[in-house]
């Protein structure tokens, strides 16, 4: 998944801790590191896609789409020619 979206959720979660003065910011950034690592696992875990991923599935499919009706429309032919013999 897009590195941006786990920043983004990662700071929402890590917003929602104390901002008390003794929590250290190093230990904020090692409960925040641990939050990301947690979200991470949990979304790969969804087979989860990006959405290029998703774009170049939907191009690839739009190509075999039109792939297989001028295949279509090849055999048609084909079956016409042969049949007129």
């Amino acid at each position: 998944m897009d590195k941006k979206l786990f920043e983004q959720l990662t700071e929402r979660v890590a917003a929602i801790l104390p901002k008390a003065e003794s929590l250290q910011k190093n230990v904020r950034e090692e409960v925040k590191d641990k939050i990301e690592e947690q979200l991470k696992k949990s979304l790969s875990s969804l087979n989860v896609i990006s959405k290029d991923e998703f774009d170049a599935q939907s191009e690839a499919l739009q190509r075999a789409q039109v792939r297989i009706e001028d295949l279509e429309k090849k055999i048609n032919r084909l079956e016409i020619e042969i049949e007129g013999k």
